[in-house]
């Protein structure tokens, strides 16, 4: 009796110890091993358990992750999510019949749940991923909803302890649709109006709320002595998303008697949350504003992507190709890093991301939930994403699938070597470049860990673009504390994977340049033209990352001339790796 006794007691505990979760969640409070609070928007962490087996019962456990449509962990108004779920059967029998349900503490009718059908079978050791999908009416108020995962096993053997999911919610906010910029184009091109001159006037609308402005509409008003020549009734703007905008042409003509053009603009939607007015005051023979210099800029991390139009110009933030198909798996990273706590400004790093964004999701057809967008990267951020010398399972290693998606890696910031090591790192805005080895992001550490990446989830590609130098100098000063600039050069041979492609704006002695008239970076100035569709040599709409930096590294009428006429100085972009079509349209 007492032996029996003592194995009951043994095949208790452990019961208790193998029901401990397996799972990931957010950081947050925990209910003891079962809340997940999703509240940090890139931030991810595993809760490891015990995997001991029960020969005799099946033991289900579960990693949860939340995605929501706009990267942001918050399930806003008219927004959709995926929580997904991967169950293992850890225990030494079939798990029958299964059938997850996630279950909201108090009854929403703003929210709609779509559980995933019942599971047939999960066998010993066997792991099966299912998704959950969330939508959020339009009504739906701020704040957060709780949830409870539940999985029920045919013959009892559910997963136990239940996990608790904790998700904020955001209400509908407001569209806000604006004047953000205008430009003038006078017969004359000197940018200024006379009397009797016949100009067009370009307003660039934009909707610089957190919601979509759907049925948008604009009038055009003049002012006294202004003469309409081609001036619609209505301006038809469509339905806009947040950071969306649209330009209208107002071609008029002032006479005699005219002081300087007055125009009103009014803007509506259809569902009466907006209403905008505004009055433009354009005085008569002073420089106005080109249209070719309205420009495009970006946004902060985890907000809207509400770009400021008057940042970037309209010969690379207009006519970007469109991807002939869209790429569902595959992962971009882009960073732009600006305002440094012990470094110059890099003055168009936001710019240069954000516009880089845009063309990532037009041109190469990534999708906008699969990139991974910051401005001004701590170290902890880099570490975050990339992994750091002893574990390169950050959140790129999240987002990619095995055997399917490729990878697209850009940066525009400063870089900086280690003056003992002389190599080279990523130099995040908390990093002190003299102490760049301690507190800085090494080269050698990104691409060994892409190189594990690609290893184990078989990428289709990686494609690695740094817009930065390496030497410790920079356009407006050295980054290195009493020490010239060290000149280092990165080895060529950088990434063990034969399908990865790196690209630099300079060599590891030079600085990179800014074109400031565009207010972009030199070498993202001119890769972007190339993605325009400048490096189409073949003219047969299909751009390989060799085209793109033969087109931005050409002596006639790229980089290295560019950087001589501007900035009197030489930079040379440089090319490693494999070659692979970036852009392709429409067959």
């Amino acid at each position: 009796m007492k032996k029996l006794l003592f194995v009951c007691l043994l095949f208790s505990v452990q019961i208790a110890s193998a029901q401990t979760i397996v799972g990931k969640s957010q950081v947050g409070s925990l209910r003891p091993t079962t809340l997940m609070q999703i509240a940090d928007s890139s931030r991810t962490v595993n809760i490891s358990g015990t995997n001991q087996v029960n020969a005799y019962t099946p033991f289900l456990t579960a990693d949860v992750t939340f995605i929501d449509s706009t990267g942001n962990n918050t399930l806003s108004a008219d927004g959709k999510a995926e929580v997904l779920v991967t169950l293992k059967n850890i225990g030494g029998k079939p798990a029958q019949d299964c059938r997850i349900e996630l279950v909201p503490s108090v009854k929403n009718l703003n929210l709609y749940i779509t559980d995933p059908p019942a599971i047939g079978a999960i066998l010993p050791n066997q792991q099966v991923n299912e998704r959950i999908l969330l939508k959020a009416s339009h009504y739906i108020s701020t704040g957060r909803v709780e949830f409870t995962l539940k999985v029920l096993e045919k013959n009892g053997f559910d997963l136990d302890p239940e996990k608790v999911l904790v998700v904020p919610t955001l209400a509908s906010q407001p569209p806000k649709v604006e004047l953000a910029d205008y430009g003038v184009q006078d017969p004359n091109r000197t940018g200024k109006i006379q009397r009797r001159e016949i100009v067009t006037v370009t307003l660039r609308l934009q909707n610089k709320g957190a919601s979509t402005s759907y049925g948008t509409t604009a009038l055009v008003t003049l002012g006294p002595n202004v003469l309409p020549i081609q001036v619609d009734s209505v301006y038809n703007l469509g339905d806009l998303k947040p950071g969306a905008y649209k330009d209208i042409n107002a071609t008029i003509v002032t006479n005699d008697r005219a002081t300087e053009v007055s125009m009103g603009i009014a803007v509506n939607d259809s569902r009466g949350e907006d209403s905008y007015n505004e009055t433009l005051e354009l005085p008569f023979d002073t420089p106005q504003k080109k249209v070719q210099e309205i420009v495009l800029a970006a946004n902060k991390t985890g907000e809207p992507a509400i770009p400021n139009v008057a940042d970037l110009k309209l010969d690379i933030g207009e006519n970007i190709p469109v991807a002939g198909t869209e790429k569902p798996n595959a992962v971009a990273v882009i960073i732009g890093n600006k305002d440094y706590s012990s470094a110059p400004e890099v003055d168009y790093a936001f710019n240069d991301a954000a516009i880089m964004k845009r063309y990532v999701v037009t041109a190469m057809g990534f999708r906008p939930g699969n990139i991974i967008y910051l401005q001004d990267a701590t170290q902890g951020d880099l570490i975050r994403v990339f992994g750091n010398e002893t574990n390169y399972k950050g959140q790129l290693y999240d987002y990619v699938r095995k055997g399917l998606s490729q990878v697209f890696i850009y940066y525009s910031g400063h870089g900086a070597p280690d003056p003992d090591s002389k190599e080279g790192y990523i130099v995040p805005v908390d990093c002190d470049p003299s102490h760049v080895a301690l507190n800085g992001y090494s080269l050698k550490t990104l691409y060994s860990n892409l190189d594990k990446i690609d290893q184990e989830k078989q990428l289709k590609h990686i494609t690695v673009l740094l817009d930065a130098c390496f030497s410790g100098a920079a356009v407006n000063g050295t980054l290195l504390a009493n020490v010239s600039p060290i000149y280092i050069t990165v080895d060529k041979d950088v990434m063990a994977s034969p399908n990865a492609t790196i690209i630099t704006s300079a060599t590891g002695d030079q600085v990179s340049g800014w074109y400031s008239d565009k207010q972009q970076s030199l070498f993202t100035y001119f890769f972007l033209k190339g993605l325009q569709g400048g490096a189409d040599y073949q003219h047969n709409d299909t751009i390989t990352a060799k085209e793109l930096y033969e087109f931005t590294a050409d002596e006639v009428n790229g980089v290295p001339y560019w950087s001589r006429r501007l900035n009197g100085r030489t930079q040379t972009p440089t090319y490693y790796g494999s070659d692979w079509v970036i852009y392709e349209g429409s067959k």
